[in-house]
């Protein structure tokens, strides 16, 4: 794509129907702009797809992160043989690499796949995962109602040792069978319902007792109440609408 906008990717979009005569149902993206246009949103519609975005870019883009694992990984032999971090002059040449290497998901060289066989690369691909899930008949694992912790955006580069789930407790607010997948809405604790759907394996179920301690970010302001003090808390994980007054006294060292 020469440039990143609603109607190039629109014409892409109608390119690559056309060419494979191939419309498909559903269309999956991030929030990217030259996604959720208008342009492109009344084109799909047009289309009668359903399209949805996904709120866990780490999740949803594992392809991409599996070919950038094998970069990085012929990129450090490079360096390692090479005893040298500059990779701009042989970028090309690792990616060579890759198109030109047998990938046993599609069960070929991705240089191989063309316009006339793009079905027997799905079939490798996806058919026999459809099949297998869908013999599977797969029940959901949540209730509505349960408390669940969500999946934390990790940069590329975070710390593997670094928690993967949120402070914030989320709850369940309606199960969604989206055949060979079950997927789930959340609302927060004040019952504000969370954007987008989210797989069973974004989830972590727990047992949440609101009368329980919770750890805060910082103190905020402080007041009087008589005698009593009290001070304002951010709670950790959670945004600002949850900021409340509690008793000085309840505040303790952990």
């Amino acid at each position: 794509m020469k440039k990143k906008n609603s109607e190039t990717n629109k014409e892409c979009f109608e390119s690559i129907f056309t060419e494979s005569n191939l419309t498909p149902t559903h269309i999956k993206s991030d929030k990217g702009t030259e996604f959720v246009s208008k342009d492109v949103q009344k084109y799909f519609k047009s289309k009668k797809i359903n399209y949805y975005t996904t709120n866990n870019p780490d999740i949803k883009a594992s392809i991409v992160e599996r070919f950038q694992r094998t970069l990085k990984m012929k990129m450090w032999r490079y360096f390692t043989h090479n005893n040298t971090y500059r990779y701009i002059d042989v970028l090309q040449d690792l990616i060579y690499s890759y198109n030109h290497s047998f990938h046993s998901s599609i069960k070929m060289c991705p240089c191989d796949v063309n316009s006339n066989n793009i079905m027997t690369v799905w079939t490798n691909l996806y058919d026999r995962r459809s099949k297998k899930l869908s013999l599977e008949n797969p029940k959901p694992n949540f209730n509505v109602g349960d408390y669940v912790r969500i999946t934390k955006y990790k940069h590329v580069f975070q710390k593997g040792y670094d928690s993967n789930w949120s402070d914030e407790i989320f709850i369940i607010s309606s199960i969604i069978d989206r055949s060979p997948w079950i997927v789930y809405t959340i609302t927060d604790l004040q019952n504000e319902p969370i954007i987008g759907t989210f797989y069973e394996r974004e989830l972590q179920k727990i047992t949440y007792n609101p009368t329980s301690q919770h750890k805060i970010d910082k103190i905020i302001d402080t007041r009087y109440s008589g005698n009593r003090k009290e001070v304002l808390v951010k709670w950790k994980g959670y945004p600002d609408k949850f900021n409340s007054w509690i008793l000085a006294s309840s505040l303790k060292e952990i």
